[in-house]
């Protein structure tokens, strides 16, 4: 991602609309980019992966855009530690409540490279989600099953998940990992599918007897989309962290 680009974008006024509620966790929002790169410096660690961008949306009708600022906060200070650098930008744009969040990838006490692995958000980053929501009195996710499903026998579970389910959470995963459309191609091929090319993007598993277009399953996948995500860094598009407490 384009780590300026992405705290420009969650930062346009006709994104946050009225409420313009902007905030950081260890640097302020005007002048994010500049300590963000300044930490890369100190660290020798100004390559490779600059960022990352989180999503966290409210069910329509949900919420105030208070407490959706409230709880973004709370999420980066929880999630990150208090050790990166964050920007939080309520967005008042759509028909539900949703807040982005842009951190530097370089812890600034370690050094160290955030390293974001499948399963975090389920493991790590849903439970905070789920409790802050629940604090508000909002709706949750339920969790995704497990070896040990709390919330579903496996036999429900199997029965409610489907392909495109499948394909569209392992697609996300790609898209937020992948540097451009060629990159996200490429993780898609190494996740097991098979990727048909062209004017539009469609994949094919053991078990399909036919291609499932990607923009069938979500907009998000559309080539125009996915070459805005890849350019402007907007994690609603593609993150797999763009999860609803729903």
């Amino acid at each position: 991602m384009h780590l300026e680009h992405a705290i420009n974008y969650i930062l346009q006024p006709k994104k946050l609309g009225n409420s313009n509620l902007t905030g950081g966790i260890n640097c302020l929002p005007d002048s994010a980019y500049e300590r963000m790169k300044a930490t890369k410096q100190m660290f020798g660690k100004a390559g490779g992966r600059q960022g990352y961008h989180f999503v966290i949306s409210l069910k329509p009708g949900e919420g105030t855009s208070k407490e959706m600022y409230e709880i973004a906060m709370q999420f980066a200070e929880q999630a990150f530690g208090g050790e990166y650098e964050a920007v939080v930008a309520v967005h008042t744009d759509k028909n539900h409540l949703h807040a982005h969040i842009v951190i530097n990838s370089v812890n600034m006490v370690t050094g160290y490279k955030f390293q974001y692995n499948n399963g975090n958000w389920k493991y790590k980053f849903q439970p905070i989600t789920n409790r802050l929501c629940k604090e508000y009195g909002l709706h949750i996710t339920p969790a995704e099953y497990s070896r040990e499903p709390k919330n579903m026998e496996r036999p429900q579970w199997e029965r409610e998940q489907t392909f495109s389910k499948w394909i569209e959470q392992d697609a996300r995963f790609c898209a937020l990992n992948a540097e451009n459309t060629e990159h996200f191609i490429f993780l898609l091929e190494k996740q097991g599918f098979e990727v048909k090319k062209g004017e539009h993007i469609a994949v094919k598993v053991p078990g399909m007897k036919r291609f499932k277009r990607l923009d069938t399953i979500s907009e998000d996948f559309s080539r125009e989309n996915l070459e805005a995500m890849f350019k402007y860094g907007d994690a609603s598009l593609a993150s797999p962290v763009n999860h609803e407490c729903l």
